[in-house]
């Protein structure tokens, strides 16, 4: 079902999701106080593309 659940995912938005969360931590990169939050947001990126079969777990602080 997950597998099936993505391919939905992807095409009613999700690959425009994961695309627009790498154009965003590239405009991250270009800030300094971007530079911090950037690997934070490529983090998220396989929850983006892949939400029905990714476990998220705690990030440590």
């Amino acid at each position: 079902m997950s597998f099936l659940g993505n391919i939905i995912w992807h095409v009613f938005g999700g690959l425009l999701a994961g695309l627009s969360y790498i154009l965003g931590g590239f405009v991250l990169c270009l800030t300094n106080l971007g530079i911090p939050r950037t690997p934070r947001h490529f983090k998220l990126l396989p929850v983006a593309l892949f939400p029905f079969s990714y476990r998220l777990t705690p990030m440590r602080t």
